[in-house]
């Protein structure tokens, strides 16, 4: 049932409003007095519908649900909750392609993330790399999307294209509380550890086959790896002399323990190596780079993983970090949030990948390098402008959240096509040049000493408040230009590409129970 809007002429201004008292500090509805509910038995159903949207959760959750049976169904309505859910979260879509028995859950789920980061404060939330149309240089995969969202020395993105990059990332599952990238990224370490003994024994009987292995194996896909391991380890199993020979160098007491691991790495069950699909696809310029998505990370999670939740995330604060030694830096990007439904076909999720960062707030931001460019774009082609601020790091640029632009939302959502992700921009960000940066810290420090490591790092990280959080489960950012230090760093190449130390967003993750509607 669809709720619908009350004229002025069928339901007017009750005089006993006063009495409605504001939750929340006014952020998600009221609660009702007394002489309300009292008024609300009387209501039409959609104008009571209306009214209930408006109102606190506890309230409809609770006394109000109590109240008599009527209330207690239209509390438990679910155009209810997805009104509500879009009123306050803006995850309407979202909750439109969910069982109307989850979107309830769905609602108080976020709604206590929103509400302990002001009790509790916030925590890191974990997102991993799942598409990237700008490539990887040179196709190593030292350099893969999912190091753009994993802080830590010397893991890094390194695109191939120079201009408007994107990098989308989705918020990883939360079994057990433990951080799924990182598993995944140890995983990964542990499959090239153990290829270094095969390796060697390799070397030892083909030393120009050996050489050639030494220089590919770090950009094998992960199922490469895997699949050399599993040979190895079946020709174990069938009391390969060969194996026994690599084994020799490895010290005895850790046969055992690298016979088991291996066993367990390469196991065809392996979660980690199940949830890796690498594939080959195609730029829209027509290059190609067979390392650029892992799309099965976005396939619906009862589907995927076994497990029937949803996953969403309330962001409070944002870090951007080009910290290293990178000859083709970042200077200016953004950074988008969006909720995913999981109702895209897991076939199509390339094209529609690629559909959405060519599209909508994301295509706006094509080529916008200044500050001033980004406010000029306020309330026209971007969402109205939330505030401007500059440090000695940088400029950014915060625009209002979808809850509080809705011209904007309608205006973003008319302009897609069905199934298009709709990404809507959190912040611009501009970092100042390094040259200008080292002149900065020299006159404060009143010293031209060199800056040290710690000191360089906090001059190439933003650190971005957000003035209201914002809810999703997929990031985009947008690396949309670089500082060119190519001459400075002696290492000239035919176009600069653009380098990022990595993204990580700060805030509370919730999970909830999701199904897809019963006609799906």
């Amino acid at each position: 049932m669809e709720i619908k809007r009350c004229s002025k002429s069928k339901a007017t201004k009750p005089t006993h409003i006063g009495t409605a008292r504001r939750t929340n500090d006014g952020i998600f509805g009221a609660e009702l007095g007394s002489d309300w509910q009292e008024k609300m038995e009387d209501l039409p159903e959609e104008c009571a519908l209306e009214v209930l949207a408006r109102t606190d959760a506890a309230a409809l959750r609770g006394g109000l649900r109590m109240a008599s049976r009527r209330m207690e169904a239209l509390t438990k309505t679910p155009t209810l909750w997805k009104e509500k859910v879009e009123r306050d979260f803006a995850m309407g879509r979202m909750a439109q392609k969910m069982d109307g028995r989850c979107v309830e859950d769905m609602y108080t789920s976020v709604l206590q993330a929103w509400n302990a980061m002001g009790k509790d404060g916030i925590e890191r939330v974990e997102f991993e790399g799942v598409f990237t149309d700008g490539g990887c240089d040179a196709k190593n995969l030292h350099y893969w999307v999912g190091n753009a969202f994993f802080h830590a020395l010397p893991d890094c993105y390194c695109s191939e294209k120079g201009k408007n990059v994107h990098c989308v990332a989705e918020m990883v599952d939360l079994m057990g509380g433990t951080p799924a990238i990182e598993t995944r990224i140890e995983y990964r370490k542990h499959l090239l550890n153990w290829c270094q003994p095969l390796i060697r024994f390799i070397q030892r009987q083909d030393p120009e086959e050996g050489d050639l292995l030494v220089s590919q194996v770090s950009t094998w896909t992960t199922e490469r790896l895997a699949a050399f391991l599993r040979q190895a380890f079946e020709e174990f199993l069938r009391g390969s002399p060969i194996m026994a020979t690599i084994l020799m160098d490895i010290p005895p007491e850790e046969r055992r323990d690298m016979l088991l691991l291996m066993r367990d790495l390469v196991s065809p069950a392996c979660p980690y190596l199940l949830e890796q699909d690498e594939r080959e696809i195609m730029f829209p310029n027509g290059g190609k780079n067979d390392i650029m998505c892992i799309k099965r990370l976005l396939d619906p999670p009862a589907k995927l993983r076994g497990l029937g939740d949803g996953r969403l995330s309330v962001i409070s604060k944002v870090e951007v970090c080009r910290h290293g030694d990178f000859s083709c830096p970042v200077a200016c990007g953004a950074i988008f949030m969006c909720g995913y439904d999981y109702s895209c076909p897991s076939g199509s999720l390339l094209e529609v990948m690629q559909d959405s960062v060519g599209h909508g707030f994301c295509h706006a931001l094509d080529d916008v390098t200044s500050t001033d460019h980004a406010i000029s774009l306020s309330g026209k082609v971007l969402p109205k402008v939330e505030i401007v601020r500059t440090t000695e790091v940088g400029d950014w640029v915060e625009f209002r959240s979808p809850r509080r632009d809705r011209d904007s939302q309608r205006r973003l959502q008319g302009s897609l096509s069905a199934g298009t992700l709709e990404f809507w921009p959190m912040v611009w960000f501009r970092f100042r040049d390094r040259t200008s940066i080292s002149e900065m810290e020299s006159m404060t420090r009143a010293s031209t000493s060199p800056l040290d490591e710690a000191q360089f790092e906090r001059f190439n990280t933003l650190h971005i408040p957000l003035t209201e959080p914002h809810v999703g489960n997929l990031v985009c950012v947008k690396l949309i230009d670089q500082e060119n230090l190519m001459s400075l760093y002696l290492d000239e190449h035919e176009s600069p590409n653009i380098d990022l130390r990595s993204v990580v967003l700060h805030g509370k993750s919730c999970s909830f129970p999701w199904q897809p509607p019963s006609n799906a």
